[in-house]
């Protein structure tokens, strides 16, 4: 699992939600819509750029290119096709006319999938990216996109056996279905699946959908099965981060200390997340989190690093062996390390 992306709060969102600060494009370039829609339709591998700049730019358009796009998923399949679903994908909420041709894509695509897909190596390769730029659309759409819950639910459940798609359909579910409860159940079940990617986007689709879901967790944390005590402990920490009441997420603290001495690397590294979201600074904690930056694994040492960080001036303690760890080994632990020492020394705003 890449570490950074296992943690780091910049990796929560949804890359569907990002919009370029660029001023070059918007609604007042509607006109330009028939001429982008073509280079986007005819662009092929020697100008496949020229296609990615057309949906990205009618993109950041948005809602006036709706229409013009829903008009090429009804014209055709193949490369325009995807463009047209990325489009609206990046476009958002206002894309939300549009969910159900895409509600229809993906339910088409996960059919043929089901059946293992085409025999063409090629054409299967297309047919699963078709499947997770479907999810990415709908995610970006986010609760507008309500209907579509049951067709990304069945997706998880079977027939997906690409992780890229397995987790774009995830992330769309704990977007669109912000608050429902009902969905933890069926997110949970991911916990034990074998691919590490696919557990942590499960946890952060729990933690989305699921502020009510701590007892649940905390079960789960000490489960046998070292694949969903991680998930459990990730969902705990991510829970803290989209800012679950604190009085709610109380009683897991100790579960959630207590795995900072877990048998398995990525439990640790799940603690250590979890325990530096969780945890207001408190001397046990910190004295755990520094006997973690001297961890055999360097997921562990890293995850310590950003725990620390994240606690400020409450860890000063814990300087002297961040110190150490910026001469780690590992490149990502010494950069931790370096950024933990700076947020922990600096000064207090208005401070001298």
């Amino acid at each position: 699992m890449n570490k950074r992306r296992a943690i780091r709060e910049e990796a929560r969102p949804h890359p569907g939600l990002f919009r370029s600060d660029s001023t070059m494009f918007g609604e007042n370039a509607a006109p330009a819509i028939p001429r982008l829609i073509l280079v986007m339709r005819e662009a092929r591998i020697a100008d496949a750029m020229a296609g990615v700049n057309a949906r990205n730019a009618l993109g950041e358009i948005g809602k006036p290119a709706v229409n013009p796009l829903l008009e090429v998923l009804t014209t055709e399949r193949g490369p325009g096709a995807d463009q047209a679903i990325l489009a609206l994908g990046r476009i958002g909420p206002d894309a939300a006319p549009a969910v159900p041709r895409l509600r229809e894509i993906y339910r088409q695509l996960h059919d043929v999938l089901l059946r293992r897909g085409s025999r063409d190596s090629a054409v299967l390769t297309a047919q699963i990216a078709g499947l997770r730029n479907t999810a990415y659309a709908l995610g970006s759409i986010g609760p507008a996109a309500e209907s579509a819950l049951p067709d990304l639910l069945l997706g998880i459940d079977v027939g997906i056996f690409d992780r890229h798609a397995m987790t774009e359909s995830l992330a769309a579910i704990g977007l669109i279905g912000a608050g429902r409860t009902e969905l933890v159940g069926p997110l949970v079940k991911k916990f034990a699946h074998p691919d590490t990617t696919v557990r942590r986007e499960a946890a952060i689709a729990v933690a989305r959908v699921g502020r009510s879901a701590v007892d649940e967790l905390l079960k789960l944390v000490h489960s046998p099965d070292q694949r969903v005590r991680s998930a459990a402990l990730f969902a705990i920490g991510d829970l803290a981060f989209f800012k679950c009441p604190v009085e709610k997420l109380a009683p897991a603290l100790m579960s959630v200390r207590e795995a900072l001495a877990d048998k398995d690397n990525l439990c640790r590294m799940a603690g250590a997340y979890a325990v530096g979201v969780l945890a207001d600074g408190d001397a046990q904690t910190i004295k755990a989190l520094v006997t973690l930056l001297k961890d055999k694994d360097a997921g562990v040492r890293f995850a310590s690093a950003e725990a620390l960080g994240r606690l400020g001036p409450k860890a000063k303690d814990a300087v002297p062996v961040l110190q150490a760890a910026q001469g780690d080994p590992d490149a990502d632990v010494r950069q931790s390390a370096d950024e933990a020492v700076k947020k922990i020394t600096a000064a207090p705003p208005g401070g001298k």
